[in-house]
């Protein structure tokens, strides 16, 4: 259960996700009880309403926000793929065990989009040996054998776990939205200071409604 649940909240922290915009033009304001300004914990919301370019959105407190849809914002799913679609060239993040060897043991790989700016870990993410799982980010060098280069420069081989999940996201239309579905919200900087929607990620309702059960979030 527990791995289970350290698996859904990585997926989360490497779309690198936080609340925001109220209105196009407008620079957005976490939810209630938030921290303002920048990246805030990883979110997710479902659906409550969509009129035209306007969604209407509710997260797991209960607290509702709008956010307005313009053509610089991307709706987006993350499709499982096979290991042999991971191509040179590619953004990735790892998340697994690194071992002494200089390999990681990758539980799931999430391929980045371009436009995505990804998570930059700690340097137990990068450097860190043992039990503890990592995050690792980097770009594909070669596959296969499955090697990557991390954001530290360095080179490491990422060798699959039995059962590993790797997912890619697929772009979605907007009509993809719907009442009653469950998203996550990627942010960034805006040019005054205020987070501003990169993109909308569909979540399967499976899941959405575990992360919403649980507040979407450690406490």
């Amino acid at each position: 259960m527990r791995t289970r649940w350290l698996v859904a909240w990585m997926i989360l922290l490497g779309l690198g996700m936080a609340w925001g915009q109220e209105r196009a033009g407008k620079r957005g304001r976490p939810f209630k009880g938030e921290r303002e300004g920048g990246p805030g914990r990883p979110r997710i919301a479902t659906v409550q309403k969509v009129e035209g370019d306007v969604v209407a959105l509710q997260n797991p407190m209960g607290e509702t926000r709008t956010v307005t849809l313009d053509e610089n914002v991307r709706i987006e799913e993350m499709i499982p793929v096979a290991p042999s679609s991971l191509a040179e060239g590619q953004r990735i993040w790892v998340f697994g065990k690194v071992h002494e060897q200089g390999d990681v043991l990758a539980r799931r790989i999430m391929v980045l989009s371009e436009e995505r700016t990804p998570i930059q870990p700690g340097r137990g993410g990068r450097h860190g040996a043992g039990d503890r799982p990592a995050l690792i980010v980097g770009e594909v060098v070669s596959n296969p054998p499955l090697m990557m280069k991390r954001s530290d420069g360095g080179t490491i081989q990422v060798i699959l776990e039995k059962g590993a999940k790797i997912h890619q996201p697929q772009p979605l239309s907007k009509d993809s939205l719907k009442p009653g579905c469950h998203v996550a919200l990627q942010m960034k900087p805006g040019d005054g200071g205020g987070p501003e929607l990169v993109a909308i990620v569909v979540l399967s309702e499976q899941e959405g409604e575990r992360l919403r059960k649980r507040g979407a979030g450690p406490k």
